[in-house]
């Protein structure tokens, strides 16, 4: 829409004040410059897999949680992005809204899997979420989980 509306307004300066700052045709009309092409759409990236898991081997992520317990103090989050040949994507951490750390990756091929992780305090409970950002800063994915509490240990049974 904006490289639309610069045409028009520098079409309208031609006809205004003619194709060389006053000069009309005979008719009294201006001649009309060629309009310049719109540039290339940006590519699309898109976001394939993303999830948080307790460890990555080999780029493949080992498991998918929603849930971590505080007895975990580390957590990975992996994501497989295509179609994203030299974009910059962001893993921002947030931690009950809270943003806590920031990665940036350049995307390296149409097929790039990435992770980073994020060492937990065991106090920091509550909604964990990775915003998967562009550089540009939209939001590509967002995914949570959940820190809680470790649950404790069922009492042993004492023999009579």
């Amino acid at each position: 829409m904006k490289a639309n509306t610069i045409a028009i307004v520098a079409l309208l300066a031609v006809w205004v004040a003619g194709p060389s700052g006053g000069e009309v045709g005979s008719e009294g009309r201006a001649e009309m410059a060629p309009l310049a092409a719109d540039p290339p759409a940006a590519p699309t990236v898109r976001v394939a897999r993303a999830t948080f898991t307790t460890g990555v081997v080999d780029r493949e992520p080992q498991d998918s949680i929603r849930t971590l317990s505080n007895d975990n103090v580390e957590i990975f989050f992996f994501s497989e992005i295509r179609d994203g040949s030299g974009a910059t994507i962001i893993h921002r951490w947030e931690w009950n809204g809270k943003m806590m750390a920031e990665v940036a990756f350049e995307v390296g091929g149409p097929r790039w899997r990435i992770f980073s992780s994020k060492t937990l305090d065991p106090t920091w409970l509550g909604e964990w979420t990775v915003l998967l950002v562009n550089a540009a800063g939209q939001v590509l994915s967002r995914e949570s989980f959940r820190y809680t509490e470790e649950e404790p240990p069922p009492p042993t049974a004492v023999a009579p």
